[in-house]
């Protein structure tokens, strides 16, 4: 019977090799296909990423200077601005020099505040634009993740 292997392998065994070769050869290309997808994304990843830092810090600019402002107003003008105040306070009330140095000091708090909420929430809000970058990696991971699970086949989004 020509179907039948015979005592050296040469009948069945080459077709025995030739299956193990194509499926090493299909397991290969299989991997070579994922861990291609796996790069291009990861490529994309960090170009969708440097877009959106460089958009990021952009915005940052006009937030970042209002919080400035603020430290300056509180580090720098502070101890002058709010004696001056005082001082005129002192002059034209009938308030004590202590009572009249502490509502100095309020405004400047006050005022200072201001720019730090207004700084603070514009900067918060800037941060927004990262979002994209995070959801498309969440996406990614969990495509790579699919993908090694189903053994390599791999899906196109």
């Amino acid at each position: 019977m020509s179907h039948q292997t015979t005592m050296n392998g040469s009948t069945n065994g080459n077709r025995s090799d030739e299956t193990a070769r194509g499926s090493a050869r299909a397991v290969a290309g299989n991997a070579a296909d994922v861990l291609h997808d796996v790069t291009a994304l990861a490529e994309l990843q960090a170009k969708l990423l440097a877009a959106d830092l460089k958009t990021t810090g952009r915005r940052t600019i006009v937030p970042t200077a209002c919080l400035t402002v603020a430290a300056c107003l509180l580090l720098g003008l502070v101890p002058i601005v709010l004696f001056g105040v005082g001082e005129l306070m002192l002059e034209y009330t009938e308030l004590s020099l202590a009572i009249a140095l502490f509502l100095a000091s309020g405004l400047a708090l006050f005022l200072a505040g201001v720019f730090a909420v207004v700084g603070w929430l514009t900067l918060k809000n800037v941060f927004r634009e990262l979002e994209s970058s995070t959801t498309e990696l969440k996406q990614n991971i969990s495509w790579i993740k699919q993908t090694l699970k189903n053994g390599g086949s791999v899906q196109r989004r």
